[in-house]
């Protein structure tokens, strides 16, 4: 079998619709989930997804300033186990905006205590975090380092071109592909810089821009467009002679949306068929880490 063009890696944010405390155009909503709801949603990711994946993803699993521990309780818990019996991984999703404010407010200390804590929880109940991901993309500069000395070696944060200041996310100038991070500056591409241990996965971005459209974002697209940007990451390819490693976005509230959910299963069956293969975040890694060390 030849080797792909393209490892993606599919994300299933765990959250809930009316979430959006950065976003005007939602008049930065930011109330609590609705827990059954949410956990009912999950369930169907777990049972209709997985099977599809072969276990090939990572759910990312909100926590933040308007929903701390929802998400990291019972029945959740047991669709998370249920997830990693099939191979999937367990990503940490923090949200820490305030309302129409943004992340102003967190510092190093503060992160590395989230982290561990929320590492704790999972693992109290039998589930090992592996991954990391940023809300809105956040991802301060001293980010890698807090990860790299927690375990957590593989990131989702990344999103190439993408810049907001309120949130701490700031991609401007940073690869478009899969890599190890440096420790001083995220945007760095590998080979600059002290070399962490986090090996990044990038949105799946088409290199003209940083917008909904020129990226793998599941819900702010349709399928012509998703896969003119999965055909263009297929050519980055080919054109750079090695696999891209990217992640493709999407979330569980969508799995009761027939559009999207269809539209995200074809988009992955279109991968599967056009020199891609689906995997989660460290088979990604794994793999990365394989070629890298393969003979020219």
């Amino acid at each position: 079998m030849a080797e792909p063009l393209v490892y993606l890696v599919p994300s299933l944010d765990v959250c809930w619709a009316n979430f959006g405390p950065m976003r005007p155009h939602r008049n930065f909503i930011a109330d609590p989930p609705p827990e059954a709801q949410c956990a009912e949603e999950l369930a169907q990711v777990v049972a209709r997804l997985g099977a599809f994946l072969e276990g090939q993803y990572v759910l990312a699993v909100h926590t933040g300033a308007y929903n701390r521990d929802a998400f990291y309780r019972p029945p959740f818990l047991e669709q998370y186990r249920l997830a990693a019996a099939q191979g999937a991984e367990v990503a940490i999703h923090p949200h820490e905006e305030l309302r129409g404010k943004g992340t102003g407010h967190i510092t190093p200390d503060y992160m590395r205590e989230m982290v561990r804590l929320r590492m704790a929880e999972l693992a109290a109940a039998g589930v090992t975090a592996t991954a990391y991901k940023g809300g809105h993309f956040s991802y301060p500069a001293w980010m890698t380092a807090i990860l790299d000395e927690a375990g957590l070696h593989a990131d989702l944060s990344g999103a190439p071109g993408y810049s907001e200041p309120l949130c701490h996310a700031n991609w401007i100038g940073a690869p478009d592909d899969g890599g190890y991070l440096s420790l001083e500056d995220p945007t760095w591409p590998e080979g600059r810089g002290t070399r962490s241990r986090v090996f990044e996965i990038p949105l799946g971005n088409d290199g003209t821009g940083a917008d909904d459209i020129n990226t793998l974002y599941n819900e702010k697209s349709d399928l012509a467009n998703l896969v003119r940007v999965y055909e263009a990451i297929r050519a980055r390819g080919a054109a750079r002679g090695r696999p891209q490693f990217v992640h493709y976005l999407f979330h569980n509230t969508s799995i009761a949306e027939p559009r999207w959910l269809e539209q995200f299963q074809r988009l992955i069956e279109h991968a599967r068929t056009h020199q891609g293969v689906v995997a989660s975040p460290l088979a990604a890694k794994a793999a990365y880490d394989r070629l890298a060390l393969a003979p020219a």
